[in-house]
């Protein structure tokens, strides 16, 4: 292929990428690196970069072929996943900050009406009262438990085991019980 070619080839395959834009925050900052996890069936994307201002873009190389679920986490911080699929062609805006968008059984931390990433390193503290193990909802958990994430690991017995979800919901139920 000549240069001439190869040139308009990818000026065209950069006008098939679709832009993704995420509006998030971090508890106490809008600046700070980020990963965007999108899942299609079996396949997973990971896609990294830093929040500034609480604004992140990606160019995907092409728009999902089935409804994608989307995440986005960093280190120190409980993931948020998005409440509706991402479907269709770009240019994708995901707003990460309005409750509203949010899967019903993601944590986060409310600031101001907007939704943040909620600080914390789960199983970082073997207290079976630990705060974030009650924020750590029931299917962040078994998506942990599939992996073998040792931030899971409540117990810290070295593994992902029956014994954590146990412990997982014993706090749940105990959360729920203090507040009602």
């Amino acid at each position: 292929m000549s240069g001439k070619k190869v040139w308009w080839f990818g000026l065209l395959m950069m006008s098939w990428a679709q832009t993704l834009r995420v509006q998030a925050a971090l508890e106490g900052s809008l600046n700070g690196p980020v990963e965007v996890v999108i899942k299609t069936g079996r396949q997973v994307y990971r896609l990294s970069g830093r929040l500034e201002g609480g604004n992140a873009e990606w160019k995907l190389p092409a728009a999902p072929l089935e409804p994608a679920e989307v995440w986005i986490q960093s280190p120190g911080y409980l993931p948020l996943r998005y409440r509706h699929p991402l479907v269709g062609k770009g240019p994708f805006l995901l707003d990460f900050t309005r409750p509203e968008n949010l899967h019903p059984h993601t944590s986060y931390v409310e600031k101001s009406g907007k939704a943040c990433l909620a600080a914390g390193e789960l199983g970082s503290l073997p207290d079976e009262t630990h705060p974030v193990i009650n924020a750590y909802d029931v299917e962040l958990f078994l998506e942990a438990w599939k992996r073998q994430d040792k931030q899971a690991d409540f117990d810290q017995d070295g593994a992902v085991t029956e014994k954590d979800y146990q412990l997982l919901l014993k706090n749940q139920n105990q959360l729920l019980s203090t507040q009602l």
